[in-house]
C-alpha cells in the first residue's frame, strides 16, 4: 500500500477493531532493506509495516523502496547497498499514521525488541505499547527446545505453508554480503510481509491460550516489559551501575545456591548425583528427565517437539509437566517426591529470572 489515503483508512480500521476489542491487538512486523539491516547499519531503511488485526488479512504500509524511487529502473539494474531515497511528503504521511497506531492500539509481534529499535531508530516513533510477542510466548511455554523462529512455530502450529520460497528464490542470486529485502519487487515482500503478520496475529492467539493454561503470564509480562526497557537501552545507549548490578547477581546466586543445597538434602536426589556419569546438571534437560523419569519413577504425558533426532519427541522437564507433577503428587499426598519437585521448581524459577529484573532493580543513568 503506497497510498496515504488508504493507509489513513487501514489504520482506522485497525484502531477500531482494538478499541471495540474486535481484535486483542494489532500485529506489528517490519520489513529492513538495506545491507547490514539486521546490525541496524546506518545504511539500513524500513521497506514498510505490515499489519494485522486477525489471522485472516494483512495490510503492508510502505515507507521506501526503489520501485517508488527509480520506477523507470529495472529490478535487474538496483544497485545493492544503495538506499533509495524516499518521497519525503508521502514518507511522513505514512509514519504520522503508525504514529496514530501507537498512540491507541496495543500490539503483538515476533521478537519486537528488533521491530521497536528499527521503530525507534529509524521511524522517529517511541511508544508503542507491547502486549505479546510470541517469540518469548513460545520459549516460555517449551524453553527445552531451541528453535524458536517464526516460520518454524508457523509451521508446527498452523497450515499457513511455505509462503518464503518467491523472496528466497529471488534473494539467492545476490552473494550473503548483498542480500538485501530492498531488492524484491515491492508485491512480493508485501505479500510476505502480510504473511509474516497474519501468521504472528494467529499465532500469539494459541499461544496466549497455553501461556494461561499453565500459569505463565506473569514471567510473560516480566519479559514483555524487560524486551520494551532494552530497546529502548539498545537505542538510547546506558550507563550501568556495575557494582550495584553484581551485587544483585550475586544475591540471586545466593539464593539459587540455597535452595540447590536443600534439593541435595534429599537423598534420591543425593544417590543420583553420586551414581551419575559426570557432574549432575539441574540446567540440563536431559539430566532434568533423568532424575524425574528414571531416578524417580515419574510419569508425564507431556513430550517434547519431534526432531530429526527423536522424531516421537521426549519426555518434557518443562515449566508445563513440572506443573502437571506437583498436581499429580498432591492429589496423590506424596510429599517426599513432592519436596522434590517442588524444589526444582523454585529453584528453576529462580535460574531462569532474567537479568531485565536486575536492570530494573540497579540504579542507572541514560
Amino acid at each position: 500500500m503506497t497510498d496515504p489515503e488508504r493507509a489513513v483508512q487501514v489504520v482506522d480500521k485497525m484502531i477500531d477493531d482494538y478499541t471495540s476489542g474486535r481484535a486483542k491487538y494489532i500485529s506489528y512486523d517490519l520489513e529492513v532493506g538495506g545491507l547490514g539491516a539486521l546490525q541496524y547499519s546506518p545504511g539500513s531503511y524500513v521497506i514498510g509495516a505490515a499489519l494485522a488485526s486477525s489471522a485472516d488479512q494483512g495490510y503492508f504500509l510502505v515507507l521506501q523502496h526503489r520501485e517508488l524511487s527509480f520506477p523507470d529502473v529495472p529490478q535487474s539494474e538496483w544497485p545493492p547497498g544503495k538506499v533509495p531515497p524516499p518521497n519525503k511528503e508521502d514518507w511522513f504521511l505514512m509514519q504520522s499514521q503508525l504514529q496514530r497506531l501507537a498512540d491507541n492500539v496495543e500490539i503483538t509481534g515476533h521478537h519486537l525488541k528488533y521491530d521497536l529499535k528499527v521503530t525507534m531508530q529509524k521511524l522517529g516513533i517511541f511508544n508503542f505499547k507491547v502486549k505479546f510477542d510470541s517469540l518469548i510466548g513460545s520459549y516460555l511455554r517449551y524453553h527445552e527446545i531451541h528453535e524458536h523462529g517464526l516460520k518454524i512455530l508457523l509451521e508446527y502450529y498452523t497450515d499457513i505453508g511455505n509462503y518464503d520460497y518467491k523472496i528466497d528464490e529471488i534473494i539467492g542470486r545476490y552473494k550473503r554480503k548483498d542480500r538485501d529485502y530492498g531488492l524484491i519487487p515491492l508485491k512480493i515482500v508485501g505479500e510476505y510481509a502480510c504473511y509474516d503478520s497474519m501468521g504472528t496475529y494467529q499465532l500469539s492467539e494459541l499461544l496466549e491460550i497455553e501461556i494461561d493454561k499453565y500459569e505463565l503470564r506473569e514471567p510473560l509480562n516480566l519479559r514483555i516489559e524487560g524486551l520494551q526497557k532494552f530497546a529502548k537501552i539498545e537505542f538510547t545507549g546506558v550507563q550501568i551501575d556495575t557494582e550495584n548490578l553484581h551485587v544483585h547477581l550475586k544475591t540471586y546466586q545466593d539464593k539459587m545456591d540455597e535452595v540447590m543445597n536443600e534439593l541435595l538434602q534429599y537423598p534420591e536426589v543425593q544417590q543420583t548425583k553420586d551414581n551419575f556419569k559426570g557432574v549432575l546438571k539441574l540446567t540440563s534437560g536431559d539430566h532434568v528427565r533423568y532424575l524425574l523419569y528414571e531416578a524417580m519413577g515419574l510419569t508425564t504425558k507431556h513430550m517434547t517437539n519431534p526432531s530429526k533426532k527423536f522424531p516421537e519427541g521426549r519426555k518434557s522437564a518443562a515449566e508445563p509437566a513440572i506443573f502437571d507433577l506437583i498436581k499429580e503428587l498432591t492429589a496423590g499426598n506424596d510429599e517426599y517426591r513432592l519436596g522434590i519437585v517442588n524444589k526444582y521448581r523454585f529453584w528453576k524459577k529462580l535460574s531462569k529470572i532474567d537479568i531485565c529484573r536486575v536492570y530494573q532493580d540497579a540504579s542507572y543513568d541514560g
